[in-house]
């Protein structure tokens, strides 16, 4: 059922290229717990999971992301302003678009 929701949100984001914010609580970490559930193990070191490729557009500020296993996922015109991404793997990551911090 997750999965199903999250290809719902995928489309919809894609469709109207906004980002929409989803209430994680005060649990910085909540986000990453739910994606590396549904995620699992990678089985190889080309292999991705869907879930990855559905996180364009996703709110992901001030989010604990560290040591996070985002590779070759879809991260276009997310916005990861104030996440921790220290050492998150983003190899091959789409990033274009992406809402950075802005230098001082």
């Amino acid at each position: 059922m997750r999965r199903k929701v999250t290809l719902i949100y995928n489309v919809c984001t894609k469709q109207t290229d906004r980002v929409v914010k989803i209430d994680w609580g005060e649990d910085k970490t909540a986000f990453g717990e739910w994606v590396k559930r549904l995620q699992g193990q990678r089985k190889g070191r080309l292999s991705n999971f869907l879930i990855l490729e559905c996180l364009a557009f996703w709110d992901l500020k001030g989010l604990e992301l560290s040591f996070s296993d985002f590779f070759d996922s879809d991260l276009f015109g997310a916005n990861l302003e104030g996440a921790n991404l220290t050492k998150a793997d983003l190899r091959g990551a789409k990033l274009d678009g992406v809402h950075l911090p802005k230098e001082k």
